[in-house]
């Protein structure tokens, strides 16, 4: 009977009167913080983000002749881990008038994309161009290529002779 007895009195839930006081303030300001997180936690989880990227453009010789056949690649990077393993999600070929365009819904496990203009790979293509300029969104560009995921990016490749 004693151990009952100290254990009602130590029970931080007792019926004692200052410590349910203490109780039902605790609760009254923790209500609006959490209502907060949770809305917070609802409202980010539920985003539905468009993931549909566009990515096009032109390929021209440095006179501005139209230059069919180059694959352009565009590649995702994962978001997992400290180096991002890249992996090739389409490839796009330009036409007979340099055009080119892939239209692709990018999967969540992907944080970032990378265009890459494979000209190299082509024997005939390889032998006529040593490397290429670029325009992203109509601006000339060093920094090549990144695309950013639910947009379209337009980027055009200039060709340059050996």
């Amino acid at each position: 009977m004693r151990i009952t007895r100290q254990y009602q009195e130590s029970n931080l839930f007792s019926t004692n009167p200052l410590s349910v006081n203490l109780m039902n303030q605790i609760i009254q300001l923790s209500k609006p913080v959490l209502t907060i997180v949770l809305l917070f936690i609802l409202l980010t989880s539920c985003r539905n983000e468009d993931r549909t990227t566009q990515i096009y453009g032109k390929v021209t010789n440095l006179t501005g002749q139209p230059v069919s056949g180059v694959p352009i690649i565009i590649a995702g990077q994962e978001k997992h881990g400290f180096v991002p393993a890249e992996y090739d999600l389409d490839t796009a070929y330009s036409d007979v008038k340099g055009n080119y365009i892939s239209t692709l819904t990018i999967d969540k496990k992907y944080r970032r994309l990378k265009i890459i203009n494979m000209y190299f790979k082509i024997d005939s293509l390889e032998a006529k161009y040593r490397d290429y300029d670029v325009k992203m969104n109509g601006v000339r560009t060093d920094y090549c290529c990144p695309a950013e995921i639910g947009k379209r990016t337009e980027y055009n490749f200039i060709l340059l002779p050996r």
